[in-house]
């Protein structure tokens, strides 16, 4: 129904100023002093291109669920760093609680990719919004788990500037890429994924207290230092085409 008036408004547009309006959906519009055959001017269905159109402009400018969602991760930060300083020994509840909220944040960094991707709902705000939110709480985490002392298992410093590091030099190396040998489209990697799943699972284990806390963070950090060269390697291949291939080839 919006689309349709939102359709409907764009034609009276065209014909209030005597031009020929032609949209996407292909259907030309003639101007109300040249009258198409005496036939009254086509009007976009509701599932025609025409209202699709206007329909994707409207809602890609709004807050729809997936960057709710993010937004929501967002709220839940202060939350988890708050219990995270607040835990003190004995006091277990505050551990249990920080480690459901940080899990509740974890799975919403899935929830929001998925409703984007199946929905069809991917704004320039939730591609911003989705890896602020999981950075910002992944990082934000470790660094206050390294800073508090008062969990088993012992969080290095060296850590989360590692792990920040990784984040950082991604983001550089695919700006310094698509500045000087782009434009290039970063495509997700599997060792990506695996990292972040990783990243949480360090910070789970930690505030849980399960035991070879130290060892699975160790693996942590090898897993994101393998996907951090599996990001430079793959996106030097983007940027520097096969210089062995023949001319001929070239399309």
């Amino acid at each position: 129904m919006a689309a349709t008036s939102a359709a409907s408004v764009a034609l009276n547009l065209c014909h209030s100023h005597g031009y020929t309006c032609a949209l996407t959906c292909g259907v030309e519009i003639a101007a109300p002093d040249v009258p198409a055959q005496g036939k009254p001017s086509p009007q976009p269905k509701p599932g025609s291109g025409c209202a699709r159109s206007f329909s994707a402009i409207h809602e890609r400018n709004t807050v729809n669920l997936p960057n709710s969602i993010s937004i929501f991760r967002l709220a839940l930060i202060p939350v988890v760093l708050g219990l995270i300083v607040a835990y003190e020994p004995g006091q277990e509840w505050i551990r249990y609680l920080a480690f459901s909220v940080f899990l509740t944040a974890a799975v919403s960094d899935f929830a929001d990719g998925y409703l984007a991707r199946r929905f069809d709902q991917r704004t320039k705000l939730g591609a911003v919004l989705d890896p602020l939110a999981d950075k910002l709480l992944i990082n934000l985490s470790f660094v206050f788990l390294a800073v508090t002392p008062h969990f088993e298992t012992d969080v290095p410093m060296w850590l989360p500037v590692v792990i920040l590091g990784r984040d950082v030099t991604i983001a550089l190396g695919s700006y310094l890429l698509n500045r000087y040998m782009g434009p290039l489209r970063p495509r997700p990697r599997f060792l990506g994924k695996v990292a972040t799943t990783a990243h949480s699972v360090g910070v789970s284990w930690v505030l849980v207290n399960w035991p070879y806390g130290f060892p699975v963070l160790m693996a942590m950090v090898a897993i994101s230092l393998a996907s951090l060269v599996d990001y430079l390697f793959h996106g030097y291949e983007q940027a520097v085409p096969e210089r062995d291939q023949p001319a001929g080839n070239a399309q």
